[in-house]
């Protein structure tokens, strides 16, 4: 299947650290910096990590049928994921009408529910 969206090597690696925790704790949240930590060894990145979440949540949407990945990734001060996480949640859902915390809440239960196997082999 001929995709629209294109992950470089980072995304992927991104990705694969956010499939494997969700392998081993379906229930499982990061921060922003404990994943930028994860994939280059720096907190200082994870000012930049949004728009790579929202690159890897925009494929796992429209190219896998998958929930929205990133909605694990939290603000360590909030418990909840960066208002980009809900703008984007917003246009790909077509959905302007549901509070945040109600739209995060829904997100991170599919993302628990979701069978991760199948956005291994675009991660690769």
């Amino acid at each position: 299947m001929n995709r629209k969206i294109k992950l470089n090597d980072y995304q992927k690696k991104v990705g694969r650290i956010l499939v494997d925790m969700l392998k081993h704790n379906k229930y499982a949240t990061i921060t922003y910096g404990e994943l930028a930590i994860k994939a280059v060894g720096k907190i200082r990145v994870a000012q930049s990590m949004g728009a790579t979440l929202g690159k890897i949540s925009r494929f796992c949407d429209s190219e896998c049928d998958l929930p929205m990945i990133s909605a694990i990734v939290c603000n360590k001060k909030l418990g909840i994921p960066s208002p980009g996480f809900y703008h984007l949640y917003q246009k790909l859902k077509n959905d302007y009408n549901t509070p945040m915390n109600k739209a995060i809440t829904q997100e991170q239960t599919k993302v628990q529910k979701a069978d991760w196997n199948e956005l291994k082999p675009y991660l690769e």
